[in-house]
């Protein structure tokens, strides 16, 4: 009997291993469709050394080019120690089970220019990268662009100057793009259809698009693509909430022909050379197929009309369509995303979207026109609406990206983890296994490393870390968490990404009514007082 106790308590102990894994959110601040995208998680790193476009590397050091690194077999972690532009010579391609840590990027970070991204596998996970293409090689495409792949999550990206869309993602299952900036596509540049200056093609099935800034775009922003490739309308799942939107030209957003859409809490600021100044979307059909809308909570800067009922900012085209057969009166069920009004995201977005651990001054710029209502008249190639450019040189082409040798932290054993890192957290320098080892956060030591490296004020190391400890109490009534410093909200999600409760607080010590969770493991996010957050998992006994 006591063997077969033991071999229970084992098998459940692994089961609930496995499970976590699994479900463990790909950073903590992850949410939305593709939360749970795992990228390069338990494979071997790769060091960006050169910003050369070749095909050089070195397989015993791990060190070589941006395109050898992603040119390599199995799950990967690339890690840069080097800033600056990479000038690409053709399109890259990013294949499946990848984790591009651009925050790991010295000094003032990474750029591309030249050529097209794109996302050619599923299970990707990018952070803190700028996608600045340009027309300098007279190519068509988008910054960065992916469509019929599954679990893919992008954050904290800068994407700028394309001459089709600046980032277009559709036909994706389980997908994320969160703190983004979409800017400045190029309007009358080398497109050879039409004059462009596209924000985004955005769908998907279960596709999140939150906390993102799409500023200077002629139109698409977004467009939305709908079950029109698929011919599945009634698995297109879009949630697109708490963005904001600035100086559309022609249209602000349009299209959805099939699926369903949740328009939420999103914040629309038009100048005086956006066309239709109040008009939130406007709904179309393909094959007479049409989506379905629940639109709420979205601030019109040009319009309290607008702001206090949304649908009048609704516009379906024919115009004979009514309103009554597009609109849902409830909200789509969708994975959860911490939610602001659209006057809070606002003001968040335009502080923390983008490359935002180091601000170039190209972001700076766009913020600033956003913040103060700008668009000035700047176009060279026959675009005469303000804001909008025709090349990337009438805004002043590429910043310049530096970095000191000093700024690269020294990697004993090239596990990714810097030594002082390691030491701080009571690992080997020496080991380089040890950055798949799992933490009691869940995340393995170098998903740990990458998180303190995306704090814009941290200096990666323990000390600068909010330190938080949870426990049940023994009736299983309450979860109670304490912290050093004042935790402000607490949120319980299930593995599915369902928000189960919320609660506000403004203490050192929180106590959660859970009562009424069911069972078995969950995750509770942390906001603090100081605008950090936190993920831990907890397991509900009964």
């Amino acid at each position: 009997m006591l063997k077969a106790l033991q071999l229970i308590t084992i098998t459940t102990a692994l089961l609930l291993t496995h499970l976590t894994l699994a479900q463990q959110p790909a950073f903590p601040g992850a949410e939305g469709g593709g939360m749970y995208t795992t990228g390069g998680r338990g494979g071997n790193v790769y060091f960006v050394t050169s910003l050369d476009d070749t095909s050089t590397g070195n397989l015993t050091t791990r060190e070589g080019t941006l395109r050898w690194c992603l040119a390599q077999t199995g799950p990967r972690t690339i890690i840069f120690k080097v800033a600056g532009i990479i000038a690409l010579n053709s399109a890259l391609k990013i294949p499946a089970n990848t984790t591009i840590a651009g925050q790991t990027a010295p000094g003032d970070g990474i750029c591309l220019k030249n050529y097209s991204t794109t996302l050619s596998g599923d299970n990707i996970i990018i952070r803190y990268m700028r996608f600045r293409m340009g027309d300098e090689k007279a190519y068509e495409g988008d910054a960065l662009w992916g469509r019929n792949l599954s679990n893919i999550i992008i954050d904290h990206c800068s994407l700028s100057w394309s001459t089709d869309e600046c980032g277009s993602f559709y036909d994706n299952t389980n997908f994320t793009l969160q703190w983004c900036i979409l800017s400045e596509s190029l309007r009358n540049s080398v497109h050879v259809k039409e004059a462009h200056g596209y924000g985004g093609i955005w769908g998907g099935k279960t596709a999140t698009f939150h906390h993102n800034l799409l500023a200077h775009h002629d139109s698409r922003n977004p467009r939305m693509c709908g079950s029109r490739f698929s011919g599945q309308p009634e698995l297109e799942l879009v949630d697109f909430r708490n963005n904001v939107i600035y100086n559309w030209g022609g249209n602000s957003g349009y299209a959805g022909e099939g699926g369903s859409y949740n328009f939420v809490n999103n914040y629309y600021k038009p100048s005086s050379y956006s066309s239709n100044p109040t008009r939130i979307f406007q709904p179309n059909a393909y094959n007479d197929v049409w989506g379905t809308f629940y639109v709420n909570g979205n601030y019109m800067h040009s319009s309290t009309t607008v702001t206090n009922d949304n649908w009048v900012g609704i516009h379906p085209n024919p115009t004979t369509k009514s309103k009554e057969e597009l609109k849902s009166l409830t909200e789509f069920t969708v994975p959860y995303v911490t939610t602001h009004t659209a006057q809070e995201a606002y003001n968040l977005v335009l502080n923390h979207c983008g490359a935002s651990k180091r601000r170039d001054a190209t972001d700076k710029r766009v913020i600033n026109e956003v913040t103060n209502g700008l668009a000035p008249m700047r176009a060279t190639l026959g675009t005469t609406r303000g804001g909008l450019i025709d090349t990337q040189s009438d805004v002043g082409g590429w910043d310049t990206y530096s970095y000191q040798a000093s700024d690269v932290p020294t990697d004993t054993d090239k596990d990714g983890m810097p030594d002082e890192w390691e030491q701080a957290n009571g690992l080997d320098a020496n080991n380089a296994s040890d950055r798949n080892t799992t933490a009691a956060s869940g995340y393995t030591y170098l998903e740990e490393y990458l998180n303190d490296a995306a704090k814009p004020t941290s200096s990666a190391s323990t000390k600068n870390r909010t330190m938080l400890t949870h426990y049940q109490t023994n009736d299983a009534k309450s979860l109670v968490l304490t912290s050093e410093n004042s935790i402000a909200n607490v949120t319980i999600i299930n593995l599915q990404g369902r928000m189960m409760l919320q609660q506000s607080a403004n203490n050192n010590e929180v106590t959660v009514d859970i009562q009424k969770l069911n069972q078995g493991l969950h995750l509770v996010q942390i906001t603090f007082s100081n605008g950090q957050t936190m993920t831990q998992k907890f397991l509900k006994t009964r």
